[in-house]
């Protein structure tokens, strides 16, 4: 069968072609970087096998040293066991002098021994400490060299790697560099896309690309929700009660119990959660709704029997009832894939086939069936033109693909783990994208035209979002007293040049420990309060500004220099830690001494960000 025939099969496509192609373009991709490097891979295996070497001659050392360390204990345990036989001897001995003598003799010998073995001790660990310093200095030596060798090739490694090389793999979906503010609006003028993001959710990350001519944006987000969440508290008490000994008297029996008691109160918990919605015009009329099946990787042919077959009878008993009300839900003859996809809520059987094809039907049973990816975990949901797609493992992988960190300094083992990482993303994404994949009429029909006659910003107000999440615990966007993470939110304010600047608020939360007594009935008949500790969350939140670029570098020496430019800008504080830089975006948080209103800041900033247009790499 031909490549292009399987592009319509995505689990037959990932297993026969693409599982293999991407190990092959990753190893190619580090293999022309490493040429671009002009590096030598012998010459960085020389410099490694040193490296390690001087690693393992610091370990030996430390060996030595712990057990110099321990002959010293032991010696000091006996020098004080004879110091001990010694007083023994003058308290209990002294009545027996010849016995008290040689006694006397043998301890002090020993005691003299034991002395001169401490000070050849002591003085070993300090030659042993000295080594360890000299060790520890050409350790640290020998990867600075390797480190520096190594730098050129780390430097060939852009944020975007990954983008080109599943361009290079496969064509039938691409990814953006950025999600552009036109897709955006796209979504929600054609698609219908309502935004779903609301005051207590946060966006921290966006990826987006085409299914053939489609567009596609996954969404990655933290959310603050309100829950309700139980406490507990416990005492313990006891008492005492009398009963007959047998003998005609009493004796007191002493009784204890543990009292629990739990109060519920109102709480915040943080989750993190991510959606794909793609869009399509493809059975525009048609809204389902599909939820994982129950089957995992160690579900075999009798547990996705007993799942399908339970699900069509429910579906015929649907459909049963439709034909006596005057209703349109008509199974369809594959009870395999009816029972396992479970679209129960479908409104539209016509357009239900004409998506669901022969092929398509055979394809999502072989997705929501196999185990080579991943078990079924995905939820499927379409509303009209627009598809919502929801799984396990949506963030599980890096939302933003940036230069992927190589912590290994061997070349052979550098480029093992870039293909080991390029190869899981490529995975993950391609697992999210399946359910689509499995649909041939969606990569068959076109995008069509969208006329953009509104405004746009220079950013997309997503990749903006994300990008002031991108601070992590930067203090200046921490409220006082916040004692948990944060949502933010973004508000655009204006655009200076090609900057857009938006105004970002930060909520969180203080927590104040209260302790609430709940009066229960114990065993002694009387009743106690119980101490029940619980937290209240008290809203706290800060208010910054955000200044957000597409600095559309081809290189990292590109990005860095308008970084340098703008770090030294009167307009930001001089903390490096108010930048970020992150897919192509560059985020900075102005300083609080900043006036929006003030032109001649504003003609700086254009200014400033206008260097970098005539910038060329050295």
């Amino acid at each position: 069968m031909a490549v292009r025939d399987l592009e319509f099969e995505p689990i037959d496509y990932y297993n026969k072609v693409l599982k293999t192609s991407i190990k092959e373009n990753a190893s190619k991709y580090f293999d022309d970087r490493l040429k671009d490097s002009k590096l030598s891979l012998e010459e960085n295996q020389r410099l490694y096998n040193h490296y390690m070497k001087m690693c393992k001659n610091d370990q030996e050392n430390e060996k030595k040293i712990s057990w110099v360390r321990f002959a010293r204990m032991l010696v000091g345990v006996i020098f004080a066991f004879l110091i001990v036989i010694l007083l023994i001897c003058v308290l209990f001995l002294s009545d027996n002098l010849i016995a008290c003598i040689l006694l006397w003799v043998g301890v002090v010998l020993s005691i003299i021994l034991m002395v001169i073995c401490l000070v050849k001790i002591s003085d070993k660990l300090r030659q042993l400490k000295e080594v360890d310093v000299e060790n520890d200095k050409k350790r640290q030596d020998a990867y600075s060299k390797l480190n520096d060798y190594n730098r050129p090739l780390k430097d060939q490694f852009f944020w975007n790697d990954f983008n080109k090389i599943v361009k290079n793999t496969t064509d039938i979906f691409t990814l953006d560099d950025n999600l552009d503010p036109k897709k955006l609006l796209m979504f929600r003028k054609v698609y219908n896309y309502l935004d779903t993001t609301d005051t207590n959710q946060s966006i921290v990350g966006v990826l987006s690309g085409n299914i053939e001519t489609n567009p596609f944006i996954k969404i990655m987000f933290v959310s603050a929700d309100n829950v309700e969440k139980t406490y507990t508290g416990s005492i313990t008490i006891s008492w005492v009660t009398y009963v007959s000994d047998g003998r005609g008297g009493r004796r007191a029996v002493t009784h204890s119990e543990v009292l629990t008691a739990s109060v519920t109160k109102p709480a915040i918990e943080f989750s993190d959660n991510a959606y794909v919605i793609y869009g399509n015009n493809a059975a525009p009329k048609l809204s389902f709704s599909r939820c994982p099946s129950g089957l995992n990787s160690s579900s075999d042919a009798s547990d996705i029997e007993k799942i399908y077959r339970s699900n069509y009878k429910k579906m015929q008993k649907m459909q049963d009832k439709a034909l006596k009300e005057g209703g349109s839900f008509q199974v369809l003859a594959n009870d395999k894939f009816e029972g396992l996809f479970g679209a129960f809520d479908r409104n539209n059987e016509i357009e239900y086939r004409l998506l669901f094809t022969p092929l398509a039907q055979n394809n999502m049973v072989d997705l929501i069936t196999s185990t080579d990816i991943y078990p079924d975990c995905f939820t499927f949901i379409k509303r009209s033109k627009l598809n919502v797609i929801t799984t396990y493992y949506s963030s599980k992988y890096p939302y933003y693909l940036i230069g992927f960190f190589i912590g290994e300094e061997s070349f052979t083992k550098m480029k093992a783990e870039f293909i080991d990482t390029i190869s899981n993303v490529f995975k993950n994404i391609y697992y999210e994208l399946s359910p689509i994949l499995s649909i041939p009429l969606y990569q068959q029909t076109e995008a069509g035209e969208f006329n953009l006659n509104d405004e746009i910003h220079h950013v997309s107000e997503f990749e903006a979002e994300a990008m002031v999440n991108q601070f992590g615990d930067y203090s200046n966007l921490i409220p006082d007293d916040c004692d948990t993470q944060t949502i933010r939110k973004i508000h655009f304010n204006k655009s200076v040049g090609d900057v857009d600047i938006y105004d970002v608020d930060c909520l969180g939360y203080q927590t104040v420990t209260h302790v609430e007594y709940v009066s229960k009935l114990g065993g002694d008949g009387n009743f106690h309060s119980v101490p029940v500790e619980w937290i209240e969350y008290v809203p706290v939140s800060k208010q910054m500004m955000m200044g957000v670029k597409n600095l559309k570098a081809e290189t990292n020496n590109q990005a860095n220099s308008i970084i340098f430019d703008l770090a030294n800008g009167d307009f930001i504080s001089e903390d490096n830690d108010d930048i970020v830089f992150n897919k192509n975006l560059l985020a900075f948080i102005y300083d609080q001494e900043y006036n929006e209103y003030d032109d001649d800041q504003d003609k700086k900033l254009s200014s400033v960000i206008a260097k970098y247009l005539d910038r060329k790499e050295n």
